[in-house]
């Protein structure tokens, strides 16, 4: 699961406040101008238990993501350009054996050239390429495997829901929403995700006027439909796994067409069947995730 919750984290949005009154209808949509600059810093933790016929191990586990967008470029209809680039990744978890491999600092300095269309869906995706040599280090085994489970194309859909979660349009206090996200994890299996947003109305973080959004969600898990080449060392033959709860808040700064913050909460939970060496085995799994996002002005490294 280390792979979907690396993609989870691309995806994430974060931390809550209070709400206020009700207010005429507001345009959710990001503001991209030519120069700026922000910093996206995501802080994910999971506990995991997982059951291996009598054996069951529970881990805790952080992760922590800061990656910074530079805006090079608009185009009329609000389309943009952005570079981004992760600046820092750090794991740590509570199970001996659980360290950190080196993939965190592999992973720092990684960029890439996203361009968005006027409703903010990627439509070109560069430095996928270099992304997966960088990380597999120039190994062939580890360079299949990746290209395998992580696809550029989930890379894709992952920073475009980050742009394109909101309608893009004015709404009103109470007004709905529906998104739906599926991704190929290949050998992993396939992941599909829907959600119901609602804008709730006004709140207030740090004495400012912000907009409030909620969503409930839906995660349905199933196995690969045909074996990937991907050269890891077991097949997954059954599986199904489903979020037991999904939901989140965020807040919108509709002045300067950005995300302030928001909050995920998800428990997932279910059953895995995978083959290796020739032998069938079977996990059970249960998961609590929490994903907390800041977007910020300034580098949270130098604060």
């Amino acid at each position: 699961m280390r792979y979907f919750a690396f993609l989870t984290m691309l995806l994430s949005t974060s931390l809550a406040g209070s709400i206020a009154d009700a207010a005429d209808p507001v345009t959710l949509k990001w503001k991209l101008k030519v120069g700026d600059t922000f910093y996206i810093e995501n802080v994910q933790k999971m506990k995991t238990t997982t059951k291996v016929m009598d054996n069951e191990v529970v881990q805790n586990a952080t992760q922590t993501a800061i990656t910074q967008f530079s805006v090079t470029k608009v185009t009329p209809d609000g389309g943009a350009v952005l570079q981004q680039t992760v600046l820092n990744s750090s794991s740590k978890s509570d199970r001996a054996g659980s360290e950190d491999t080196g993939v965190s600092e592999l992973i720092k300095g990684v960029t890439f050239t996203i361009t968005l269309n006027g409703k903010h869906e990627i439509v070109k995706f560069e430095g996928y390429d270099e992304f997966v040599k960088k990380v597999s280090g120039g190994k062939t085994a580890v360079e299949t495997a990746l290209r395998a489970i992580i696809p550029e194309e989930n890379l894709k859909k992952s920073y475009s829901e980050t742009f394109s979660q909101f309608p893009g349009k004015a709404v009103s206090t109470g007004e709905m929403w529906n998104r739906t996200f599926n991704q190929s994890m290949g050998p992993i299996g396939n992941m599909a995700v829907t959600a119901i947003y609602e804008y709730v109305g006004k709140a207030t973080i740090d004495e400012k006027p912000v907009e409030h959004i909620t969503y409930v969600a839906a995660l349905k898990y199933s196995p690969p439909k045909a074996e990937v080449d991907s050269n890891l060392p077991f097949t997954i033959t059954k599986g199904n796994f489903k979020s037991d709860a999904f939901s989140g808040t965020i807040h919108f700064d509709s002045e300067s067409g950005r995300i302030v913050n928001s909050v995920m909460n998800m428990k997932f939970s279910g059953d895995m069947t995978f083959l290796m060496e020739g032998e069938s085995r079977e996990v059970s799994l249960k998961s609590e995730m929490t994903i907390e996002s800041r977007v910020l002005d300034k580098n949270p490294l130098d604060e």
